[in-house]
Order: C-alpha cells, then sequence, then structure tokens
C-alpha cells in the first residue's frame, strides 16, 4: 500500500463491471422482450409448416373412394348389389366393390373390415359404434390409397349381367388448400385430408357376355 495516496472508492466497481459476463443482463437491460418475440416467431413458423406437412403425409397415406356404376339402357334397380371386380394391367385382381341397392354408388369392400357403413343412433350405443367406425374407417381409407391408382380394368357379376372385364380409370386428386386449412374447426369437426379418388364407371350392354 502506497503511503499518502487515497484510492478513489469507485475504481473496482467502474472496472469490475465490464469484466463480468453477461454485464448487460446483471445491468438489467430489457434484453428478454426481443427474444420472446424471437421465441413465438419461431414457433409460429414451425406450427405454420408442421400443419400442412402432417396434411400432406396424412393425405397420401388415407384414400376415399367416390365411384359409381351406371346401365344406361336400364333402370338403377337392374344392377342392384352388383358385385364389381377391379383390377391392374396385367389382370391381377386388386379389389372388390359393392353396389348401393339405392343409389349407382360402388363402396369398396375392404377384405377384413367390410365397407365401413356409417353408424347411426343415439347416446352411448352410437359413441360405441363410432369409436368401432372410426377404427375400421382408418383401416378402409389406407387400403383404399394402396390399389385405386392402379387399376386399369373391371368386372361386373350379377344375375342381370356377367361382364367381360374392360377399361376402367380410378382418378387422384389431392388439393393442396386441403393441407393448410384441414386443422380450422368446422361444424362437423375437422379431420386431415385425404386422396379422393373418383370413377363413373359405365356398364354397356355390349360388355355383357350373358344377361
Amino acid at each position: 500500500m502506497i503511503r499518502g495516496k487515497k484510492v478513489p472508492e469507485n475504481v473496482f466497481s467502474k472496472t469490475a463491471a465490464p469484466m463480468l459476463p453477461f454485464g448487460n443482463i446483471v445491468a438489467g437491460s430489457n434484453w428478454g422482450e426481443p427474444l420472446k418475440k424471437t421465441m413465438i416467431i419461431i414457433l409460429l413458423l414451425v406450427f405454420g409448416l408442421a400443419l400442412p406437412a402432417y396434411g400432406y403425409w396424412h393425405s397420401t397415406l388415407h384414400g376415399s373412394a367416390m365411384l359409381s356404376l351406371d346401365f344406361p339402357s336400364q333402370d338403377s334397380r337392374y344392377l342392384s348389389r352388383a358385385r364389381i371386380m377391379f383390377y391392374d394391367a396385367n389382370k391381377k385382381l386388386l379389389a372388390t366393390g359393392q353396389r348401393d341397392e339405392k343409389t349407382n354408388l360402388v363402396w369398396p369392400v375392404h377384405p377384413k373390415v367390410g365397407t365401413c357403413h356409417i353408424p347411426t343412433g343415439n347416446g352411448l350405443l352410437s359413441a360405441l359404434k363410432k369409436k368401432k367406425w372410426d377404427k375400421c374407417h382408418s383401416q378402409l381409407t389406407k387400403w383404399i390409397t394402396g390399389w385405386a391408382s392402379r387399376v386399369r380394368q373391371a368386372q361386373v357379376i350379377h344375375a342381370n349381367c356377367y361382364s367381360r372385364k374392360f377399361p376402367v380409370t380410378i382418378s387422384r386428386s389431392n388439393s393442396p388448400l386441403e393441407w393448410f386449412i384441414w386443422w380450422i374447426p368446422m361444424p362437423h369437426g375437422y379431420e386431415p385430408p385425404y386422396s379422393s379418388y373418383h370413377a363413373n364407371i359405365t356398364l354397356r350392354p355390349a360388355n355383357c357376355i350373358s344377361q
């Protein structure tokens, strides 16, 4: 210690502060607010990318089929409950369908769970049916995506018409808009998007081997 010289009291306070790590944080600067905004922006970007990505992923694995079978020379009852077989280009059987009794719609028939008709009823019974239907529907929609785009031929089997194989193509659509908006609540609820497979199949009398 040097005698006769007085050390200023604020020497250490002035020199020590810059040496502390994160000195400006200790000093109480308002660094937290910009960080919060940055984190919010990052989270919004993550969700903004994750939601459509999940929508696209789900739509590639699940599909719904809107198929119809028409026989223009007869009324709709002529092919009531007709069975339709779907084949690929190599004439390999891919799937079967059942024509609706009251309409010309064709319901694909899953080999294990069937057509998964929408349940009806009220209360607890309806809830139980809905749970069972959800499980069935999930299997059905995954199964449809595995064969629908590969269909090239069809054959109708019915007492009024046993047809030869005739050309059929099932189209696929997948709306990018639904990838972004599927999570928005609707009056009927919301669900991830599906690919849509559709075909209007017309059976000509000339296709029937026997009638």
